[in-house]
Parts: C-alpha cells; structure tokens; sequence
C-alpha cells in the first residue's frame, strides 16, 4: 500500500532500542542517529538542536498516550514527512500543511482499503490533530524561517516608458591628438 506511514520513518527493531533507552539525552541522541537524513545532519548545532526536540516531544506526545509500536511508527513517519514537505517547499503555507496533514491523519484512521487503513482510533487522531495544532503548527512561521530556504528577489525600479540608451562618451574634437601614419 503506497501513501501510508506505517513503519517508514522507523521499523520495529529501531522503534525497540528507542524504547529501551531511558534517559532523555541517550533518546534525543537515538533518535537523531534514526530519524535525520545525511543533510540534516550536517545542519548547525542549532538546527540539530531544534529538529531533534521537535522529534523527541511527538516521541514523548506517543509515550504519554501509550501508543502502540505501529502507532509510535505512523506518527513520527507522519510528522517526519509533513515537517521535510514543509521545508522544502518554500512557499506552503500553515493552512496548507495544515489541510495535508488532516488528509494523512484521516487516511490513517479510518479503515477503508485500498484509500485508507485504520492505524489510530477516532479519540487518538483528535488528539494528534490537537497535538500538532498547539506543537507545530503553533510556531510553524518560525520552523519555516529556521529551515526553509529564502528566497531573496532583487527588483529595479524605472519610470514607466523611459528610455535608457547606451551612449558612448564622446570628445571634443579640439581635444584631440593627431597621429601621423
């Protein structure tokens, strides 16, 4: 089934050491080395900070509801790929993040094969939604500053039907030299 983020950001052995590890830096750490591509990795130290607290609360958001395996999974794949959607694409805007990830919590939460498959209960995928309304999409503006690309326009101003010729600088003739050949 393509289109759906069960197990694709992490499979059930990754998501098991995860869970294994208790303290908070060794889980930040874990899920920097499973989560982030080869260029997030080589963002700045403050980048790297900011992305992996944005991991580490939708991982705790999933130990607080005590989600399933498969749910933990569906959830940061979801939120993974609508946070990379988001960046890369310089001129989204909140309420079309916003309108794309309802469709995906939607597809993963009602059973109806082959469109969607039920991953999350009705109460779960109000709560996500909740979740990411007051995490992510609450300060959306400033991840799109941090990480989206900027694209600068440079406009010259001209008065409407002016003119500029090229001219040449010319001379006096009187200030001239004459060459003898």
């Amino acid at each position: 089934m393509s289109g759906f983020y069960e197990y694709t950001a992490l499979s059930e052995e990754q998501l098991e050491r995860l869970e294994g590890t208790l303290d908070s830096p060794a889980v930040k750490g874990l899920l920097r080395e499973l989560l982030f591509s080869a260029t997030e990795r080589g963002l700045g130290d403050c980048k790297v900070g900011i992305l992996v607290d944005f991991y580490f609360h939708h991982y705790a958001y999933c130990k607080a509801q005590a989600f399933s395996a498969r749910q933990t999974c569906s959830m940061l794949s979801i939120a993974q790929h609508v946070f990379r959607t988001d960046m890369d694409n310089a001129t989204s805007s909140a309420e079309s993040s916003f309108s794309a990830f309802e469709k995906l919590i939607l597809r993963h939460a009602v059973e109806r094969p082959p469109v969607s498959m039920q991953v999350f209960s009705e109460e779960q995928a109000l709560g996500i939604v909740d979740h990411f309304l007051n995490s992510y999409f609450r300060h959306f503006r400033l991840y799109k500053y941090i990480f989206s690309e900027r694209i600068i326009y440079v406009l010259n101003q001209v008065l409407p039907h002016e003119v500029e010729y090229a001219t040449p600088k010319l001379h006096a003739l009187d200030a001239g030299i004459f060459v003898a050949k």
